[in-house]
């Protein structure tokens, strides 16, 4: 196995973990899939470049990309909402 194929493994496996924790929480079907959405996209978007961290700039760029496709205020706050806290500095 190459060593990038290893490091896209180990943070599927990383990706899956963190969201099972925040699933593992939740007893409706419909909100574990909406959870599951929300956080594939944020995962998704977070890794595509490098970062310092999940803290309040990740949030913000993933904000700003929300709003540059144009999504409603509304499904912005949902995809929001659905992330994981986290103490902002």
């Amino acid at each position: 196995m190459s060593a990038a194929l290893a490091v896209i493994n180990e943070q599927r496996q990383q990706w899956e973990s963190l969201i099972g924790l925040v699933l593992d929480g939740l007893t409706s079907p419909h909100s574990k899939r909406a959870y599951r959405a929300a956080l594939t996209e944020f995962l998704a978007f977070y890794y595509r470049e490098p970062r310092s961290g999940f803290n309040k700039a990740a949030v913000q760029a993933f904000l700003s990309e929300l709003e540059s496709n144009r999504l409603s205020p509304s499904s912005i706050n949902i995809r929001l909402q659905r992330l994981p806290t986290c103490s902002m500095p």
